[in-house]
């Protein structure tokens, strides 16, 4: 008689490779592709430093580590204050690219191509796909300097992208 194995056992989580590394003609196309790339498998890479026309290292958005701000608090205190409850994404991910200038091409090589944490599912989950487009953010400053409520540029920011969520969207994408 074969044995059975939970079905959970045979599914492998998806794998979040590195981009292989390459050569690019400019800074900005060697982002796009790493960028491309993340986002194919269920991560995302910010900039994490660069001298424009040198270096640029690329990490996992989830690099950092939470820090929690609040002051500490003495739980035998008498006056202890409610803590609040936070959460963070970070998980302080070693994933990282390094793309260098070198006679005119910049060269992507990977410096850590691992991460400690689980793709995203669906990339609409990412805060990154909460910020208005450069687009919206025009639409936004014309209206504010003509005048217009909060309200009305909502109601036509919405009009034009009826799928735009509204709660948490940013600015600084």
């Amino acid at each position: 008689m074969m044995d059975t194995q939970n079905s959970s056992e045979l599914i492998e989580a998806p794998q979040m490779l590195p981009p292989p590394p390459g050569t690019f003609v400019d800074r900005e196309e060697l982002i796009h592709h790493v960028s491309d790339f993340a986002i194919s498998l269920g991560y995302v890479v910010t900039i994490k430093q660069s001298k424009r026309d040198k270096v640029v290292v690329l990490g996992c958005d989830r690099k950092a580590v939470y820090h929690n701000r609040q002051k500490t608090i003495d739980e035998s205190s008498a006056e202890s204050i409610r803590r609040r409850k936070t959460g963070s994404r970070l998980t302080n991910c070693p994933f990282e690219a390094v793309g260098k200038k070198d006679d005119g091409l910049w060269i992507l090589s990977i410096k850590n191509g691992t991460h400690n944490h689980e793709p995203l599912k669906d990339i609409s989950e990412h805060p990154s796909t909460r910020c208005f487009t450069e687009r919206e953010v025009l639409l936004i400053k014309e209206m504010t300097e003509a005048g217009s409520k909060p309200h009305q540029i909502l109601k036509r920011l919405r009009h034009s992208n009826p799928e735009l969520i509204n709660s948490k969207t940013c600015l600084q994408c």
